[in-house]
């Protein structure tokens, strides 16, 4: 199973992925923001991390760029629920900067999960 990193500024959120992510048989850490990224990649060195787009402090653009240049091997989900017109202009970009994959909240578990198999099965 997958060892993954999952960065959301809302509490409920990142506990939610947490339990979920890790019932289905995965390592997870959680952080609220990109701030200390490189840090937490150095102690943990996920395979796979996800993402929120919008955050106080490093929001997830910031973020999946460092990583991007820094470790360019990990896997990218970026999330984002900041309504439609947020959704829609953000999650592009995140794309453009890359994440492999993009999903809209509210998570769908089901979802999520299908997205996690396909990015970590390579």
């Amino acid at each position: 199973m997958a060892r993954i990193l999952v960065i959301d500024d809302e509490n409920g959120v990142r506990s939610m992925l947490t339990r979920l992510l890790t019932h289905h048989g995965h390592s997870v850490r959680s952080e609220p923001n990109g701030k200390h990224i490189s840090e937490v990649m150095e102690e943990f060195a996920p395979d796979l991390v996800i993402t929120d787009i919008i955050m106080p402090e490093t929001d997830g653009l910031e973020t999946i760029n460092r990583l991007r240049e820094e470790y360019p091997q990990v896997r990218i989900i970026a999330i984002s629920g900041g309504g439609l017109q947020v959704s829609m202009d953000h999650l592009p970009m995140a794309r453009m900067l890359g994440a492999e994959l993009t999903l809209s909240k509210p998570i769908d578990n089901e979802k999520l999960l299908q997205a996690v198999e396909i990015v970590t099965s390579d």
